[in-house]
């Protein structure tokens, strides 16, 4: 008989180890880890705001798949194909040569050498625009990053008098920036501009000189990479991500009203330009994800609620993960917390009893013909009691 009980015992030490694998990650401590951001099965914004961290550019997408993304991209003048594989391995080869891009300062100088004088330009959200005179005639000319004129046409006469743009030109040279005129008619211009940090409204002359200058308020000063998420919130954006962190511009992607935007945001965080590119996944629901993960290889898949998370944790290749995503899909965080062998009732106790506790009992649940049994342990693994609590 006493063999008997022991093979009993054992069976069922069995059993809770297994069943305390599950519950045991409630005692586990939460750790902070990388700032990559990556949704199951690939999130294109999350790929591209890797990247161009990296200091890469003109970012394509080749494919977009569960188990591997590929995107095409420059950086130091030549064309890589990048793979992001579910592992999280990457893989780069060299595919090809790039193109330098070119800042404002670039084209400016440009168009002084072809005799333009008088120039305003403008970043166009993937284009520059200039304004100059050219022996007597005010031209409009548009440029891609690399200086290449992609349009140039008349669009008047260079008279003695400045034209706004010709004013707007003057007081950029004089470190004005965000120029925007209130009245555009002779005798006198009127006009807002920033200097610094102060919003002014100025009165000008024909010959752009400033003949009254009255503080109005304040302007935002430049932005930095990680201020632009909290500026697309304010303006009613959700999952923000930001895409290309590098001057002239900022390119971004976020939600609003159930579409995906690409927005442009010049360098004070003003959107320029935003282009509708999709619409916006809707919330996650447990199904989903889990559907997601097993079809990503894992088993044994756990998950809870956290606030605006989901807490999942799963076996994949004998290894124990836990995945934090947002509800939308974002992955938060990711780790390893082991391999995926249940730890053993005493290691269990006595891990719980470093942690102070004391008199400590276990149970198990199980059917037994027909009836839905609880059966009882202490902390050295021994059958303490057990009762029917219901019917399988």
């Amino acid at each position: 008989m006493k063999t008997i009980a022991q093979n009993y015992n054992l069976i069922f030490k069995i059993i809770l180890s297994a069943l305390m694998a599950i519950f045991i990650w409630i005692n586990i401590p939460l750790q902070a880890s990388a700032q990559l951001q990556i949704q199951i099965g690939g999130n294109e914004a999350d790929f591209k705001a890797r990247l161009a961290a990296d200091g890469y550019d003109r970012i394509t997408t080749k494919k977009l798949g569960l188990s591997e993304s590929k995107f095409d991209a420059c950086k130091d003048g030549r064309r890589f194909r990048i793979e992001f594989q579910w592992t999280g391995k990457v893989e780069r080869k060299v595919i090809g040569e790039c193109r330098r891009t070119i800042d404002e300062t670039a084209i400016r100088k440009i168009l002084n050498d072809r005799g333009f004088r008088r120039i305003t330009i403008e970043d166009r959200a993937g284009k520059f625009l200039a304004i100059g005179c050219l022996r007597s005639q005010r031209y409009r000319v548009e440029m891609n990053y690399y200086g290449d004129v992609t349009r140039e046409r008349r669009i008047g006469s260079c008279q003695e008098a400045l034209s706004p743009e010709d004013v707007i030109s003057k007081l950029e040279e004089a470190g004005y920036n965000r120029v925007a005129f209130i009245d555009r008619k002779l005798p006198r211009y009127r006009a807002e501009a920033c200097l610094r940090n102060d919003r002014l409204d100025l009165i000008l002359d024909r010959n752009g000189d400033i003949r009254e200058s009255n503080k109005i308020g304040r302007c935002r000063p430049e932005q930095q990479v990680n201020q632009l998420v909290s500026i697309m919130e304010e303006k009613g954006y959700s999952d923000v991500v930001v895409i290309d962190p590098k001057l002239p511009r900022y390119l971004a992607q976020g939600c609003r009203n159930g579409s995906l935007m690409e927005v442009t945001l010049n360098r004070w965080g003003d959107v320029s330009d935003e282009v509708r590119i999709g619409r916006c996944r809707t919330r996650l629901n447990e199904d989903e994800i889990t559907a997601a993960m097993k079809e990503n290889g894992y088993r044994n898949i756990s998950i809870r609620v956290a606030g605006n998370s989901y807490v999942t944790r799963g076996c994949k290749d004998n290894r124990y993960e836990e995945i934090v995503l947002s509800k939308a899909g974002r992955l938060i965080d990711r780790k390893e917390l082991g391999n995926c062998n249940a730890p053993k009732i005493n290691d269990l106790a006595e891990t719980l009893r470093g942690r102070g506790l004391s008199k400590l009992q276990f149970f198990v649940e199980a059917c037994q013909r027909k009836q839905r049994v609880r059966i009882m342990f202490d902390e050295f693994a021994n059958r303490t009691g057990n009762e029917v609590i219901g019917k399988c």
